[in-house]
């Protein structure tokens, strides 16, 4: 529930503050020594055409083989007079449904063909005062015919669109759909946004605007505004720079700029009153107020500029330290909102020492006493150092091209600069260190001078909110202005400079290796890596990689919480937390500092079918950390008084409340019970509830199963997955010295012995056997938001897994193709696969969207029209080959040399999902061997058109 309240008479009283205040900002350089500019990135091509439209142009190989295109336009919703309301979003749909060189679906259907898919790296987006259409591309498939395809996709958004009735009234369902199902995540947006142009014209529109488009009003405003001088393009990636320079002005040169219709920068303007907004949540345990002050922002265009810029964030900094000091929690912030216009965030925290009324009024305090005392010269001193010691560290390595895109598209459209040379980085960090208390001062000032429309955005529960009015928050504020000054007395925090902890002798013992100690060792040279068998049953995996960080570790076992009979998963069901809560039992106290201090992390994994650790280490450390991973192994630290109290506070907290934090989150939110649901018929998650099946009194079952919690029981179920060295793998990846890496690990991991041991045995999960439809709650009377999920069981192995993933990309085509673009039933249709390998061999396809209730029985039958096309005729051979390529891209994007946390995570996913690293290394030739005939079989094999699950939010039953 939101409620917006505004009060014209209660505006911010600091005139005594304000109205003596004189608000000076020192330059930091002399007035006749203009500031250096701050530069674009080395290599960066920027130029324009007589015509008026701008490009700007960068080689950047992160990722290789990759181009980015962008189409920025600083033509949005605000440009739309009243009779075009929706027009600028509605452009935005018709670039896609056709243009002259690209009819129809054209432009998607050919960078499609190239491996790119449509909505990942195919997209647009309209905003008020910008709308920005991109895509990507693999520069490999452009070699042979150059720059000019691509960029004319770009000239034929610009200037040959296709805009015709029955495409326009085909995409009005399109967008009405859109609108339906789409949300708002800022809950305070209605307050943050003001009352203005803004507000008037949000860029997807309204119902009733979007009805009233018509062809001719869409032509209108596309010639008006879709002006060379109103556009930049923007292309990074893997491209030389000079051919598509060239390309461009072959390509736009002939664009005529036309007259300018008259291009307003509109500001972003709020009612000269205070008003609250309250999000009223039954879950809500800690209330929040943000008092926001909206005030101009900087446009950064210079070193003075960046300068003063960081000012701002200095000033933040003081604020946040004196109300630390003072016991406050809060959350403050100063960042750009929309426009002009910047947002100053003064958040107040609930806690549990300190009331909201009284955490508003010390902000309000603080603030009163900088404004008439200023900040002290040396607590400045200290924020302004760390400020630039953030500059410093600051670093563009790994930039990838769609991130130098984002930087370009700001600088288009706002001219805001981001420094990206050493040597200006240098520079500012040395103009930061000048910054003066009196500059700080100046800026709290100004700043506050524009806090007669101070927002005030509460989050707070039923019980609480009638009391959370704006005049109760308002005298929360004036209390603390008026609070009587208190000097603040800045003392730099005290670091105590922490002693170089010795390495506990237990991890630097040095094992020696035998030949015996290794079973076999396989090199798969495509893909770099080496796999040992150690004598033991263990597997090691080693990928060395080109990236100068650290040595990424992972140990990966079957087994987990699902080999628990149901009946006692309470009983072990936070195995991990209570394993992780103590240390390692020959170790000392200071372990933890010392991992700290020699890079060294280390976390437990404990699923449900799977165990292991997560790490991290420098390679000149490896033998240590591998001790302490086995010490880890063989002797955790059990902790029991900790886990008693821990075991107590448990019971009091279940004895005292009848509901389970699970049970109050579920009761009022219909999606998260749906979300629970699906987890629960899809094999997600293990049935704990059995452990309570037909018990009367669930509550006081609990209450038993807590009071026989035992810490050496859950340590011997620990032991019993972690010390069997058989099926368990270690997967090392990053910049090593292999041969002394495997030395390390094989020594200190062939210590594991290997036990005749009975076999694992897992929990057994049973998916529906006939179809099951169920309704939950929705709180859009005309929509209906549902979930299709169509199971089932495969035989593990990387051939099987990519057949499933083409099934979904296909699946995914095809019911964009039939439930949007034809039918014009839904906005934006979702196919994605989950699937589990090992031990289960599970899978299932969830076709998720929204349409309105009426549409619903058209939405059921074209699904099974989709269904029963692809299980009764072959995909076209066309549309397979893209998306084979684009699996393969995605691989190459994701797996490059420099990716060692990329590479632990597949190599993971490839142990669980039971995919052959022997076949991995053939990934291209195994999934080009997949025809369009398997994959209709396949359709056939996996999914059954009358057994699925359907779940739904709506307020009307579904037959």
């Amino acid at each position: 529930m939101t409620r917006i309240l505004s009060n014209l008479k209660q505006v911010c009283t600091l005139a005594v503050l304000l109205g003596t205040a004189s608000i000076v900002c020192t330059p930091h350089a002399d007035a006749a020594t203009p500031s250096p500019v701050i530069s674009l990135p080395e290599g960066t091509v920027e130029g324009s055409l007589p015509n008026g439209l701008r490009y700007i142009i960068l080689h950047n190989d992160f990722p290789a083989k990759r181009a980015e295109f962008r189409l920025v336009w600083n033509i949005g919703a605000v440009q739309q007079d009243d009779t075009e309301g929706g027009c600028a979003h509605f452009l935005e749909h018709m670039a896609f449904g056709g243009s002259e060189n690209f009819p129809d679906r054209g432009a998607v259907a050919y960078l499609e063909s190239l491996g790119m898919k449509y909505g990942i790296d195919i997209n647009a987006f309209t905003g008020h005062d910008r709308t920005i259409y991109l895509f990507g591309l693999p520069t490999d498939s452009i070699a042979a015919g150059g720059y000019d395809r691509p960029l004319t996709i770009i000239s034929d958004w610009m200037d040959r669109l296709t805009i015709n009735p029955q495409r326009v009234e085909t995409e009005k369902g399109i967008i009405l759909e859109e609108l339906r199902s789409s949300f708002q995540d800022d809950r305070f947006y209605d307050l943050k946004i003001g009352q203005n142009r803004f507000s008037a014209r949000m860029p997807l529109g309204t119902p009733e605007e979007v009805n009233r488009v018509t062809a001719d009003v869409l032509e209108k405003f596309y010639r008006r505004w879709y002006l060379p001088q109103f556009a930049t393009i923007v292309v990074v990636g893997d491209v030389e720079p000079a051919e598509v320079e060239k390309a461009i002005h072959r390509q736009f040169s002939s664009l005529k700029r036309r007259p300018d219709p008259g291009l307003i920068h509109y500001p972003l303007t709020y009612s000269p009153a205070r008003q609250i907004m309250l999000d009223v949540d039954t879950l809500n345990n800690r209330e929040t107020a943000e008092i926001i002050i909206p005030h101009p922002t900087v446009v950064t265009r210079t070193i003075d500029d960046a300068r003063r810029k960081a000012i701002g964030r200095v000033v933040v900094d003081a604020l946040s330290f004196r109300l630390a000091d003072k016991g406050m929690d809060t959350d403050i912030s100063d960042t750009w909102y929309l426009a002009g216009s910047n947002h100053l965030v003064l958040k107040a925290l609930e806690s549990r020492n300190v009331s909201l009324d009284s955490c508003v009024a010390a902000i309000a305090s603080e603030i009163s006493g900088v404004m008439s005392g200023g900040f002290s010269d040396n607590e400045i001193r200290y924020h302004a150092d760390r400020a630039a010691r953030r500059i410093g560290n600051a670093s563009h390595s790994g930039y990838t091209s769609a991130m130098w895109c984002d930087d370009f598209t700001d600088y288009a459209l706002t001219g805001d600069r981001y420094i990206s040379s050493a040597a200006q980085s240098a520079q500012l960090q040395e103009a930061v260190r000048t910054i003066t208390a009196a500059e700080a001062t100046a800026t709290l000032r100004e700043w506050m001078s524009h806090s007669d429309t101070m927002l005030m955005a509460v989050s707070t529960s039923p019980i609480n909110a009638p009391r959370r009015t704006l005049d109760a928050l308002t005298a929360d504020w004036q209390r603390g202005l008026a609070a009587p000054r208190t000097d603040f007395k800045f003392s730099e925090p005290y670091r105590p400079t922490a002693d170089t902890i010795p390495t506990p002798e237990i991890l630097t013992r040095r094992y020696p290796v035998s030949p015996s100690d290794i079973a076999d060792t396989i090199d798969y040279a495509s893909l770099g890596i080496r796999d040992l068998r150690l004598a033991n049953g263990m597997r090691i995996i080693i990928k060395p990689t080109l990236d100068d960080g650290d040595v990424y570790f992972a140990m990966l076992a079957p087994g987990g919480y699902g080999t628990v009979p149901a009946e006692q998963l309470p009983l072990y069901g936070s195995t991990a937390s209570y394993i992780d809560m103590g240390g390692i039992a020959k170790l000392p106290e200071t372990t933890g500092e010392y991992m700290y201090q020699n890079g060294m992390a280390l976390g437990m994994a404990l699923e449900n079918d799977w165990h292991g650790f997560l790490g991290s280490f420098t390679a000149d450390k490896a033998g240590e950390f591998f001790n302490l991973v086995y010490e880890k192994i063989t002797d955790p630290e059990l902790r029991y008084d900790d886990f008693d109290e821990i075991k107590q506070s448990m019971i009091e907290d279940l004895d005292n409340d009848d509901e389970s934090v699970l049970e109050k989150m579920l009761n009022p939110a219909p999606d998260r019970q749906l979300m629970a649901r699906m987890d629960r018929l899809m094999c997600n998650v293990l049935p704990t509830d059995r452990a309570y099946a037909g018990v009367d009194d669930v509550k006081a079952a609990r209450l038993r199963d807590m009071q026989r919690l035992d810490l050496d029981s859950i340590a011997a179920f620990y032991r019993s997955l972690y010390t069997r060295p058989d099926s368990c793998v270690v997967i090392l990846t990053g910049n090593f010295d292999a041969a002394s890496l495997t030395d390390a690990a094989v020594a200190a991991f062939s210590r594991l012995k290997a036990e005749s041991s009975k076999p694992i045995t897992f929990t057994e999960l049973h998916l529906p056997e006939t179809t099951v439809k169920e309704r939950f709650t929705n709180e859009n009377p005309s929509q209906t938001e549902f979930d299709y999920l169509y199971f089932g069981r495969f035989e593990p192995g990387l051939r099987n897994s990519l057949i499933l993933k083409l099934m979904s990309n296909i699946m995914r085509n095809h019911v964009i193709a039939e439930l949007r673009e034809k039918r014009a039933l839904v906005y934006s249709p979702y196919v994605m696969l989950n699937y589990e390998g090992l031990p289960r061999g599970y899978f299932y396809f969830d076709i998720n969207s929204s349409s309105d209730n009426a549409k619903m029985p058209a939405v059921e039958e074209a699904l099974r029209y989709v269904i029963d096309d692809l299980r009764n005729n072959p995909v076209d051979n066309t549309e397979l080959e893209s998306i084979k390529r684009a699996c393969i891209i995605a691989k190459r994007e994701t797996l490059t040399p420099y990716s060692p946390s990329a590479w632990r995570t597949t190599l993971m996913s490839l142990l669980k999902n039971g995919e052959a690293l022997d076949d991995f290394d053939r990934y291209e030739s195994v999934i080009e061997s997949i025809t369009p005939e398997e994959i209709m079989q396949s359709f056939r094999r996996y999914i059954n058109p009358d057994l699925y699950v359907m779940l739904y939010m709506s307020d009307e039953q579904l037959k």
